[in-house]
């Protein structure tokens, strides 16, 4: 038996999930997340944080927050470690608060957290 718990599925091709034997799902949602930026060939340049209407946003464990006291999202910018993030060991925590970076809601985090060279006080 597998069990899920918030998780999404979307865009699998067929016989994914085959040869787990039972299947249970909570609360999992089969909707496209609305990611910011999947357009390049090579999934390492993709941006994964979550569009502003993502159906993903405040759908996360019923148990869990996210650091602004919400509930947590489902996804890489989701639960209470959402704003301790620091890809690129730069100093600065990555944004994660879903829609494109502003530094108005998300000061003092970084931008661009794939490039130690970009910071708040640097090319944020």
């Amino acid at each position: 038996m597998i069990e899920t718990f918030n998780n999404t599925f979307w865009n699998n091709s067929g016989g994914d999930f085959s040869g787990y034997g039972t299947w249970y799902q909570y609360d999992d949602i089969s909707a496209d997340p609305e990611l910011l930026d999947t357009t390049s060939p090579y999934p390492i340049a993709w941006d994964l944080h979550l569009n502003t209407n993502s159906p993903l946003i405040d759908a996360g464990d019923s148990d869990i927050n996210d650091p602004d006291g919400s509930l947590s999202d489902i996804g890489l910018y989701g639960g209470p470690e959402a704003a301790t993030r620091d890809r690129d060991q730069d100093g600065y925590p990555e944004w994660w608060l879903p829609g494109a970076y502003d530094p108005a809601t998300s000061p003092g985090m970084d931008c661009d957290d794939r490039d130690p060279a970009v910071y708040p006080t640097n090319g944020c």
